[in-house]
């Protein structure tokens, strides 16, 4: 999918797309916008599936969990887009990932905020159960968790990888890790710069 302009779509679930069982699309040059689902994935939404989500604008999308991206029992490559303004009542505006691997590389990921009372956890990026995570030269800007990982947070990922990475202004409101959370992980943290 190339090139398309996805907007104002509503859904139980993926509102802006859905790929489901087994699919491998590739997801790019596209501007998703504005898409809302009271579920997950505001944007898109992958389910058993690995897509290529590359230059994107993802923005303005709205959800209970991963406003922008949400993947779920997949190994996604999510590159060179820009993720903006996505909100969510629950976890991650962002990207949320779990299952089998994740590359999160070359996006600019900000202005990522929680509309509900609810722990969220992960402004940007939640891996969640996520076997190898590599995020890498990304930049992140003015991100927000209601609780932890203002920026990132790594829960259960035993393989991550956070490396080359920009922080700028994120935060956590409530717990800890304005830029990074880790819990039950064992990150490698390489060569980030905070500012």
């Amino acid at each position: 999918v190339d090139g398309f302009k996805v907007y104002n779509g509503r859904g139980s679930n993926g509102a802006g797309f859905y790929c489901n069982s087994y699919s491998s699309p590739a997801i790019v040059n596209n501007n998703i916008t504005g898409n809302s689902t009271t579920g997950s994935g505001g944007g898109i939404y992958c389910y058993y599936s690995s897509p290529s989500i590359v230059n994107n604008k993802i923005s303005g999308n709205s959800a209970n969990s991963g406003g922008g991206v949400y993947c779920l029992k997949g190994s996604p490559v999510i590159k060179n887009n820009t993720l903006d303004n996505n909100t969510v009542t629950s976890d991650v505006g962002g990207i949320y990932c779990e299952g089998r691997a994740v590359l999160i590389s070359k996006n600019v990921i900000k202005n990522h905020q929680y509309s509900g009372e609810y722990n969220a956890q992960g402004g940007g990026v939640f891996c969640n159960a996520v076997r190898s995570a590599t995020i890498t030269a990304n930049r992140f800007d003015n991100n927000t968790g209601w609780y932890s990982g203002g920026a990132i947070y790594l829960m259960s990922s035993p393989k991550a990888s956070v490396v080359n990475n920009l922080f700028v202004s994120c935060f956590a409101k409530n717990g800890g890790g304005g830029a990074i959370k880790s819990y039950q992980s064992y990150p490698r943290i390489i060569n980030n710069t905070f500012a």
